[in-house]
């Protein structure tokens, strides 16, 4: 959680900077899973965790959609998408 948590600031530090209210950031979800591993007898164990979350960021300015997810992208290594509403 740590390391999510890390990630996640450093999104929202980047939203900021690219002019996002936080009025306009909202989480969607949070999550925490155990990762397990088979050993050759069929046994599971948890060797460790995968956390993740989601975010919806409303850009006021369409304009600007295309540079926001350009920084978020660049940001983090992962690939934002949009959706008009």
């Amino acid at each position: 959680m740590a390391a999510q948590s890390a990630a996640a600031k450093s999104l929202l530090d980047v939203l900021r900077k690219e002019g996002i209210e936080d009025r306009d950031i909202r989480t969607d979800s949070l999550s925490l899973a155990p990762v397990y591993t088979q050993n050759t007898a069929g046994e599971s164990k948890v060797t460790g965790y995968q956390a993740g979350q989601s975010f919806s960021v409303k850009v006021r300015d369409l304009d600007r959609t295309g540079p926001v997810i350009g920084a978020v992208n660049e940001a983090t290594g992962t690939r934002a998408g949009s959706t008009a509403s």
